[in-house]
């Protein structure tokens, strides 16, 4: 059994897409981008706590906790019109805060031959805020001055599950992952 704790201090650097003074198109996402050439990088303040207990090799049970306070935090915004392209700014703070669950167990309990074979799940409540920068509007969101709105691309619940097979090469093999938030499910290889 162990528990974690830990502080750090952390940068999060602007692309080099969003510091670009260009317009491009994003095909993904069907919207106009343009950097932003006065883009700062973001400081982030990380709190972590967890639990784990492995009741057995290759087997976890998981719990843990996380704060996060960031000091100017790369948005995604639209200006007032509609033309407008999609832009980043800074806002001038943000904190994201959650909890996170997690198992993985073998299935050797059912017959050895089943060892190789492992199935798991990550589970994610993640909470955030952010207030619009002055004279912006952000994407899909409240009015420029409205009161705080969730940090862009957090969604709620978070959940991954995943599959594992068996190899010939240890450490190596197929894994099927399923990952579902509120807003879209997607199966991966």
């Amino acid at each position: 059994m162990n528990v974690r704790l830990g502080y750090s201090q952390t940068l999060a650097r602007p692309t080099f897409r969003e510091l670009s003074p260009y317009t491009s198109y994003d095909v993904t996402l069907d919207e106009r981008f343009q950097g932003y050439e006065k883009l700062q990088m973001s400081k982030v303040q990380n709190l972590d706590a967890r639990w784990e207990w492995f009741p057995r090799p290759g087997e976890v049970v998981a719990v843990g906790g996380f704060y996060k306070q960031i000091k100017k935090p790369i948005e995604k915004v639209s200006w007032t019109t509609i033309n407008d392209p999609v832009t980043v700014t800074n806002a001038p703070e943000a904190i994201v805060y959650g909890t996170e669950l997690e198992a993985r167990c073998t299935f050797d309990f059912i017959d050895s031959t089943l060892k190789p074979f492992s199935a798991g799940f990550n589970f994610a409540w993640i909470f955030s805020e952010v207030e619009n920068p002055p004279n912006v509007a952000a994407r899909n969101w409240n009015p420029p001055g409205s009161t705080p709105r969730p940090v862009r691309s957090t969604t709620n619940p978070r959940m991954c599950s995943t599959r594992t097979c068996p190899t010939t090469t240890p450490g190596a093999g197929p894994m099927l992952r399923w990952r579902f938030t509120r807003r879209e499910s997607a199966w991966c290889w």
